[in-house]
């Protein structure tokens, strides 16, 4: 951060209660203040650039600035280099994604915080990839980069400092360098990852630099400037997964995340074939199906990571048993990766091997005949085809008597019988093996698995590409290709369903219809399994509505086929972060569980019966309820959540305040489904900040 003392004077205000940019005395705050910020485009021959839709990290960014602020911009469209000139001459107020420099920081001012990292790269047409296995193979080249940018300043002092010996050549926008590079004017082009229109017709050779991008505004609107910093805090404070979200939003299937250099490239076409080595037992995660091949959550994440990296190297997947035969084999490179790994990265690094970040972090179930905690004298059963299992408990129940099993069939035998008192599983192996399942307890433990993939040191460069394949897929996909799986994997036998019904199957016998009704009763025991499995899948087991994926689903329904009535509310708690600070998270727990019980009461009342709704938890203290309603009833509908609201009164707090934001097609008749959301997200933020400037309360701590 540029501004150490600015940024130190901002939190000091934030810690102490105070406003960091209070509203002047008398102040119209319901007339949005107009400020002017530069746009640029790719093309800077569009005959109307306000036709031209606006849309990026960047532009949510500020819009979310102008939100907070009740701010309406009037876009200004010249070339990057224009825009910092007007900006110098305080023809426009403000511009985004600036780097600082201490030379334009004497020309207009900076916001106290970044908005993002900017990385920097010479790029080579894809035809021509191989020709640059390396930086020196740029030497003598030409490299188009924009005018008067950083871009421009750090290419050169890289060019001067590595003495690379490239010929700079500077174009007045980005349209401009693409077609010289098209015609063979120059050979590549410097530019920043983030840059939507760099496309895939491109790789990256070399990376040459980096900055942070800020907020300028210019010197004579100190005004704007305080409110760019207050506000910055303000989305820091109520909603500190704003930034990353906005990134996953934009840049999980951008350059940045896919970024594979020429030299890495060129690895992966030299080395053929990669050999992956998995344990053949880690169902769902990986493991060895019917027909002998590899199948799971991890062969789906490697298919999809080697396709958005676009390498067409041939994977063999080779089954282990023994997990210290698995990493021999890859400290010897018989194999180039292993997986799954649930070692430490310490452990790995006395290996010499290379980890990469967690694939998958689930919380552990104690399976038990009672639900008595566990003890020092309890005795623990491990399936030996599972090896994570032994690594848990060693961990966790180091002085524990430990009793090994083949399988984990055997396990839940072991237990049932007595021979054991619990085992320890993640929730998908309890869905492949515990369904139905009533004489055993289930209690969720505060441990953690954690599962990755090691890769050989010499094999850096699949190193570089495994490690950001869960990024570019989504913990979502991960979490679909692991119930997909698990469903898979979960195929009872004829003598299971038999040894767990044996008294409903002797008694059919007895009439003589047992095999018509054991296919019955084994069509529904599938059926209760998949709807258990899509239940956990959609909802949230804390309030109990359902969660953000049923909520995408139903978002997606609505924009497929609008409804005549529709109003959209977003809610968010007051004071849950000063709940679980003070008094702890069972109260916040509390506070969440409240806003459910509200609105299913309020759903429940005589007064609102019949009204189609949905109601949604979407984020940790976030609700939204879709009702398909006209807006005289949707007014009742509120009138009595708030009523339900005031008279809440928990165990651990006395009252429960909330922020609320809604809009609806009777108000905005032209307005689509997404565009609602953003009219009741924004009002509800509007709403909490009037509660918080109000009350006089610290935001930071509430």
């Amino acid at each position: 951060m540029k501004h150490p003392l600015l940024s130190l004077v901002l939190v000091l205000c934030l810690l102490a209660g105070f406003p960091v940019a209070p509203a002047e005395a008398g102040a119209d705050t319901s007339v949005p203040k107009i400020v002017r910020t530069g746009y640029t485009l790719p093309d800077p021959n569009v005959p109307d650039p306000s036709a031209v839709p606006r849309t990026g990290y960047i532009y949510e960014y500020q819009q979310m600035i102008a939100s907070f602020n009740n701010w309406q911009y009037e876009y200004v469209y010249h070339t990057w280099s224009q825009m910092l000139k007007e900006l110098e001459n305080g023809d426009i107020d403000l511009m985004a994604n600036v780097s600082y420099t201490p030379e334009r920081a004497k020309k207009y001012d900076f916001s106290a915080f970044p908005l993002r990292i900017e990385t920097y790269y010479i790029f080579v047409p894809v035809a021509k990839a191989d020709e640059y296995p390396n930086a020196e193979a740029l030497r003598g080249k030409k490299v188009g980069v924009a005018r008067s940018t950083t871009t421009d300043d750090q290419l050169r002092e890289w060019n001067e400092k590595n003495q690379a010996g490239i010929k700079i050549v500077e174009f007045k926008d980005f349209q401009s360098r693409r077609d010289a590079l098209d015609r063979g004017d120059i050979d590549a082009i410097a530019e920043f990852t983030s840059r939507v229109e760099i496309g895939t017709y491109v790789v990256p050779v070399v990376r040459y630099g980096s900055s942070n991008s800020y907020i300028a505004v210019s010197k004579k609107r100190p005004d704007i400037l305080k409110e760019v910093n207050e506000a910055l805090a303000m989305i820091n404070v109520y909603n500190p997964a704003f930034q990353v979200n906005l990134s996953q939003k934009y840049f999980l299937h951008s350059a940045d995340a896919a970024i594979l250099t020429a030299e890495d490239r060129l690895w992966f076409k030299k080395h053929g074939t990669i050999r992956i080595g998995y344990l053949r037992h880690m169902a769902p995660f990986i493991e060895e199906g019917p027909d002998g091949e590899a199948r799971g959550m991890f062969r789906d994440l490697i298919n999809h990571g080697f396709k958005a990296f676009e390498l067409d190297n041939t994977v063999e997947y080779v089954p282990y048993d023994d997990p210290d035969e698995l990493k021999q084999d890859l400290i010897a490179h018989k194999i180039n990766a292993a997986l799954p790994v649930y070692d430490t990265p310490w452990e790995d690094e006395k290996l010499h091997l290379l980890q990469t970040p967690n694939v998958v972090s689930m919380q552990m179930y104690c399976v038990s005949r009672t639900d008595e905690p566990t003890t020092k004298d309890t005795i623990i059963a491990v399936a030996d085809d599972l090896p994570p299992q032994l690594k848990f408990v060693k961990e966790y129940f180091p002085d524990n008597e430990i009793r090994h099993y083949k399988t984990e069939d055997e396990v839940i035998e072991a237990l049932h019988k007595g021979e054991a008192d619990a085992a320890f599983m993640n929730p998908y192996l309890i869905s492949i093996y515990l369904q139905g399942e009533t004489k055993l307890h289930q209690t969720l433990l505060d441990n953690t698995e954690n599962l990755t993939i090691a890769v050989s040191p010499v094999d850096h460069p699949l190193f570089m590409a495994i490690s950001r394949m869960n990024t570019l897929w989504g913990e979502s996909s991960i979490r679909e290709s692991l119930l997909r799986h698990t469903d898979e994997s979960f195929v009872p036998s004829f003598w299971y369903f038999v040894q767990r019904h044996y008294k409903e199957v002797l008694l059919l016998t007895a009439f003589g219809v047992m095999l018509l009704t054991f296919i019955i009763a084994f069509a529904v025991f599938r059926t209760r399994q998949k709807r258990q499995a899509d239940r956990i899948a959609r909802h949230d087991f804390l309030t109990g509505l359902e969660n953000r994926r049923a909520y995408d689903e139903q978002i997606l329904a609505l924009e497929k086929n609008p409804p005549q009535h529709c109003a959209i509310s977003m809610i968010d708690i007051n004071g849950l972060k000063a709940a679980n600070d003070t008094i702890g998270h069972k109260a916040g727990d509390e506070l969440i569980r409240g806003v459910a019980a509200c609105l299913k009461k309020t759903f429940a009342d005589p007064r609102c019966a019949g009204a189609p709704y949905f109601g949604y938890r979407i984020g940790g203290d976030e609700f939204t309820v879709i009702c398909l309603v006209d807006d005289a009833l949707f007014c009742q509908i509120v009138e009595t959540f708030r009523g339900h609201i005031a008279a809440w009164k928990g165990e651990f707090c006395d009252a429960l305040s909330i922020s609320f934001g809604w809009a609806s097609h009777e108000e905005f008749p032209e307005a689509s489904i997404d565009e609602l959301l953003h009219k009741a997200d924004k009002r509800m933020y509007a709403d909490k900040a009037a509660y918080y400037r109000q009350a006089g309360i610290d935001r930071r701590k509430h």
